[in-house]
């Protein structure tokens, strides 16, 4: 429940956050990002949409039970398209406004924490972080994708989609709120330190994933506010356990 509270508050108290230590330059560089890919990205989707449910309804030859497939095919084809879709956009996105995110959430550290000493750049540094992006992302997106097929398979079994379908959003939440609070962590640690603490405070990942996927629903402004809005949530959180 402390997990659940606390990402509530600082998701309501980003926008404070943000006037106090004067963060809004970043949100106009992760937004525009954000907005471009996440608009081509679900734009592309919602295009396709019906050609790959015509596609799935044409895998089946016979007609005898085409009503029931055509139904198992819209499911599945906007099953696909929102995985999928979100997916691109998450792993695309964080990797797109890392440079951004980085600074951002180091910039809010400093200003929360008074011993903090800053970490200072180098190219050596940043070309670490970067294969440390990769290195974290590749590995959670590996495991993402695989608990989400599965599931996607489950819910074929009549009745197992009521279950089936709010695991895949607590997926995504926890991998989204992974990547969030990472932003965070990298300063601190390595990546199996990383997962280590995560896996420890799943609760924190999911609430926090959970808010950043709830306000993505918001058309456009979401888009614009969602990675800004999720780092500073996911920071202060993050640091308020870290110098406990």
């Amino acid at each position: 429940m402390r997990a659940i509270t606390d990402t509530l508050k600082a998701y309501g108290s980003s926008i404070s956050l943000a006037n106090r230590y004067n963060l809004y330059p970043y949100l106009l560089l992760s937004g525009l990002i954000s907005l471009v890919i996440g608009g081509a990205i679900f734009g592309s989707a919602w295009l396709w949409s019906d050609n790959l449910g015509d596609l799935l309804v044409n895998l089946y030859p016979f007609d005898w039970g085409k009503g029931f497939i055509d139904q198992i095919a819209v499911y599945l084809s906007w099953s696909l398209i929102l995985i999928v879709g979100g997916l691109l956009y998450k792993y695309i996105v964080l990797i797109a406004v890392a440079p951004v995110m980085s600074p951002l959430s180091e910039r809010l550290e400093e200003g929360l924490v008074d011993e903090y000493d800053g970490v200072i750049f180098s190219y050596a540094r940043m070309i670490k972080e970067i294969m440390r992006g990769i290195r974290l992302g590749l590995r959670n997106i590996t495991y993402e994708v695989s608990i989400t097929l599965l599931l996607i398979l489950l819910s074929l079994i009549p009745g197992l989609a009521l279950l089936t379908t709010p695991l895949i959003f607590i997926v995504q939440a926890y991998y989204m709120g992974f990547a969030n609070i990472d932003f965070c962590l990298e300063r601190h640690f390595t990546v199996r330190e990383s997962v280590r603490w995560v896996t420890r405070r799943k609760i924190l990942a999911i609430a926090n994933g959970s808010l950043f996927l709830l306000l993505l629903m918001i058309p456009v402004v979401g888009l614009f506010l969602a990675p800004f809005i999720g780092t500073i949530a996911a920071t202060k959180v993050s640091v308020d356990r870290l110098y406990d």
